[in-house]
């Protein structure tokens, strides 16, 4: 191997074991670096303080030493003997004094500047390491803290209705959500079913629902829950044939459950689908509307027993 070959290896190898000496602080410790360089004799054609300084800010794009009120402090001891040649020892401490990590980079050239490219190869990349471990850990502590708050989201759908309904129903719905940070979620839902395709009469179900949904179950990037609570209401029919002032109302009690998907799992705009089963105590079965034929036989104008619904297709936020 060449004496350019060994170089590389040295410069490699050292910063690869200087950054596994201070991973470790790599949460607590953040980018701004104060540098203490200390030049021993023989050391004067070595990179000074100020243009390593320089030169690793320039390469990293941002502002990276501070002079005073930086938690990191890395200390840079220069020195040259006969016998070992050109030697730079790093000791790594925090705001505290607490020693972090320590290495020491040699090189037996006749000038320093190799060791001067080593020694700045190595501060630019743990230096560069440590400030993203420090972004991460701050958008950790930031997502931990955000979890333990609590969220709100609102959600409007539109679904179909069908079951035991002499047709099918179009439901506008809109929902409110509370996110507890366990992951639980209750909801307020106010529906509404227009017009269930019944030729002689007019049919409309208005509702309220609360619902209790589970955390999420993640998978990639879409969450799975169930939700499942009690909804009341009342149902409506208003005639259009025979009589066309009748109307009948009747009320509405029952359960619902529902299987539901959301994606992305994360994001404040998202989209949401679901399949819901309603389960009724009180079912709205009824003659709505009575009149008589030209024969004066009685009709029956309208008739619904509601007792199950498709979920639907919605978009909601997050805030």
């Amino acid at each position: 191997m060449t004496g350019r070959g060994l170089t590389l290896c040295l410069r490699l190898g050292a910063a690869i074991s200087f950054l596994s000496g201070v991973v470790q602080a790599a949460e607590t410790t953040p980018y701004r670096t104060q540098l203490e360089m200390n030049r021993g004799p023989g050391t004067e054609g070595c990179a000074s303080q100020s243009s390593l300084k320089r030169d690793i800010e320039a390469r990293l794009g941002r502002k990276s030493f501070a002079e005073r009120g930086a938690e990191l402090k890395l200390r840079v001891d220069l020195s040259h003997s006969e016998e070992h040649g050109y030697e730079a020892e790093l000791v790594l401490r925090d705001a505290t004094g607490n020693e972090l990590g320590r290495r020491r980079l040699r090189n037996q050239d006749e000038n320093c500047d190799e060791l001067s490219r080593a020694l700045g190869l190595v501060m630019e990349l743990s230096i560069n390491r440590l400030r993203d471990a420090h972004v991460q850990a701050e958008e950790e502590r930031a997502r931990d803290r955000e979890a333990q708050q609590l969220r709100f989201d609102g959600l409007v759908t539109a679904a179909i209705e069908g079951g035991v309904l002499p047709g099918i129903a179009v439901l506008p719905r809109v929902e409110f959500g509370v996110i507890w940070p366990t992951g639980w979620r209750v909801a307020a839902r106010l529906s509404t079913s227009l017009n269930a395709v019944e030729s002689d009469s007019d049919f409309a179900r208005h509702d309220a629902a609360v619902l209790l949904c589970t955390p999420d179950a993640l998978t990639g990037r879409t969450a799975l829950f169930i939700c499942g609570g009690v909804m009341g209401g009342i149902s409506q029919a208003e005639g259009r044939g025979w009589d066309p002032n009748a109307s009948a109302r009747r009320p509405a009690l029952g359960a619902v459950v529902s299987g539901r998907l959301r994606y992305p799992s994360e994001g404040k705009i998202f989209g949401q689908f679901g399949l819901e089963l309603e389960l009724p105590v009180i079912r709205d079965d009824f003659v709505a509307l009575a009149g008589t034929d030209v024969n004066g036989r009685e009709i029956s104008v309208f008739r619904a027993s509601v007792v199950g619904a498709l979920g639907g297709i919605g978009v909601g936020i997050r805030f």
